[in-house]
C-alpha cells in the first residue's frame, strides 16, 4: 500500500460559521491523495452557499436532516478510498496530520492511527490538551474506562482501513448524538490493531452548540445507553463492574460542577435500576 486515497468525511448541519476553516485545513493537507466528501445534513443556515464555493475540491452531498451517524454513513457509503478519516464541521486539522498517520498506519501495519488534540475557541484561556493514550487491541479499555474516550476526541483524529467495517459495521443511526462515536469506535477496536502519535495534531473547537456541551443529562443518557449496548453485545464483560465506574464516574462529576439537576437524575436512575 503505496500513497493510498484518503477519503475525509464531513458531517455538516449549520455549521456555517466555521465550515470554511475546516475545510480548508483538510484541502491544505501536506498528504494530497484525498478525496473530501462534505455530507450536508439539512442545514437551514448559508452553509449550502459557503459549500458550493468549493466547487470540485469537494464532494457534496445534501441530505434531510438525519443527524452525524446518518451523514457518516452516507460519506463512508460513498467514499472511493481504502483509508477513511473524519473531521467535524468545527475542527481544525494542523496540515501535517495525514501524512504523519498514514506513515505510521503503513510503517507498523496497523488499522486506525489516532492522535493527540487541544481545545481552541469560545474565549479559552487554558485550552484543555487530549491526550492520546491507548494503544494495540485496546477493546477491552471501553469496558475498564466506560465514560473516557477511548480514541481521543473521536471521530476528528481518527485514520483507519475502510474494510474493517465489514466487521464492526458502520455508524448505529439510532443514535442521535451523545456517544455516537464512542459505540462505533468500541466496535471498530474489538476487530483492529490500534496506534497513535502523540503530537496535537487536531483543533477541538469549544463553543456552546457542541453536543457534549449542550445537555449534561442527554449526554449522560447518550452514554448510558452506548454501555447498555456493549454489554448486550458482550456477556463476557462482568456488567457490575462497568456500571459501578459509569455511575461513579458521574456521580463525582455532577458533584464537582454542583449540577443538582444531573445529581438527582443519577440517583433516580441509580434507584431504578437496583430496586
Amino acid at each position: 500500500m503505496k500513497n493510498p486515497l484518503v477519503s475525509v468525511v464531513m458531517p455538516n448541519h449549520n455549521g456555517a460559521e466555521y465550515l470554511d476553516e475546516a475545510i480548508k485545513s483538510v484541502l491544505g493537507q501536506t498528504y494530497s491523495n484525498i478525496e473530501l466528501i462534505v455530507v450536508d445534513d439539512g442545514s437551514s443556515d448559508n452553509s449550502l452557499e459557503i459549500l458550493n464555493e468549493f466547487g470540485n475540491q469537494i464532494f457534496l452531498i445534501s441530505t434531510s436532516n438525519n443527524g452525524a451517524s446518518t451523514a457518516r454513513n452516507t460519506g463512508i457509503q460513498k467514499a472511493n478510498g481504502i483509508l477513511i478519516a473524519f473531521i467535524d464541521s468545527d475542527d481544525v486539522w494542523e496540515s501535517e496530520k495525514l501524512s504523519k498517520q498514514v506513515i505510521k498506519l503503513i510503517d507498523e501495519n496497523l488499522d486506525l492511527v489516532y492522535c493527540s488534540g487541544r481545545g481552541f475557541g469560545n474565549g479559552l484561556e487554558n485550552p484543555k490538551f487530549y491526550e492520546a493514550v491507548y494503544s494495540g487491541y485496546c477493546y477491552s479499555a471501553f469496558a475498564d474506562n466506560p465514560t473516557v474516550a477511548i480514541i481521543t476526541l473521536g471521530c476528528s483524529t481518527a485514520l483507519f482501513k475502510k474494510d474493517i467495517l465489514s466487521m464492526s459495521g458502520l455508524f448505529d443511526e439510532d443514535f442521535k448524538g451523545p456517544a455516537e462515536d464512542w459505540d462505533f469506535f468500541r466496535r471498530v477496536c474489538r476487530h483492529a490493531n490500534i496506534g497513535f502519535i502523540p503530537e496535537e495534531l487536531v483543533k477541538y473547537r469549544i463553543h456552546d452548540k457542541n453536543i457534549s456541551r449542550s445537555s449534561a443529562i442527554n449526554y449522560f443518557s447518550g452514554n448510558k445507553r452506548a454501555i447498555s449496548k456493549m454489554l448486550m453485545e458482550d456477556k463476557q464483560i462482568k456488567k457490575y463492574n462497568v456500571w459501578l465506574k459509569f455511575y461513579l464516574s458521574f456521580l463525582k462529576e455532577s458533584i464537582k460542577s454542583r449540577d443538582l439537576v444531573l445529581f438527582s437524575h443519577l440517583l433516580l436512575s441509580i434507584f431504578k435500576k437496583w430496586k
